[in-house]
């Protein structure tokens, strides 16, 4: 069975960026990450309670809390899994764990003789979160 969900949040954070002047070892800028994402739980079981896997594209948008520096945004990827439970027809508690990778610098290639190689290379960082919520079926 396959569930439809829709990600938002804020994770405050430190930019690299630092000042024109500044020294090392001087923090950074302080950045907000909101994450944007739509994606799918699959639920192995063939209900739509229990174990779950989810795979979730979307957008991190990098907003500097200093003016001088501008917004960017960035494709993610989230994966992830969890258990859903069944409390009522319209309402289950989620526990969940995943990974939200942010690209940065992404780059690729492709060439193409007698077959194709496709490569993708990409700086980025890694974020994990554990969460616990409601969802709410309509």
């Amino acid at each position: 069975m396959y569930e439809a969900s829709i990600h938002y949040r804020v994770s405050p954070g430190i930019c690299s960026h630092r000042p024109a002047g500044s020294r090392r070892g001087q923090p950074g800028t302080v950045c907000r990450f909101p994450h944007e994402q739509f994606g799918v739980l699959y639920f192995p079981g063939g209900q739509n309670h229990g174990e779950f896997v989810s795979g979730v594209p979307g957008v991190t948008r990098l907003e500097p809390d200093d003016s001088g520096y501008q917004t960017h945004h960035r494709a993610a990827l989230s994966q992830g899994g969890g258990y859903q439970f069944f409390l009522t027809e319209q309402l289950r508690l989620r526990l969940n764990l995943r990974g939200v990778y942010t690209a940065l610098n992404p780059g690729g290639s492709a060439f193409c003789s007698g077959g194709c190689e496709v490569r993708f290379d990409s700086s980025g960082y890694l974020q994990v979160e554990a969460a616990a919520g409601l969802a709410v079926r309509f």
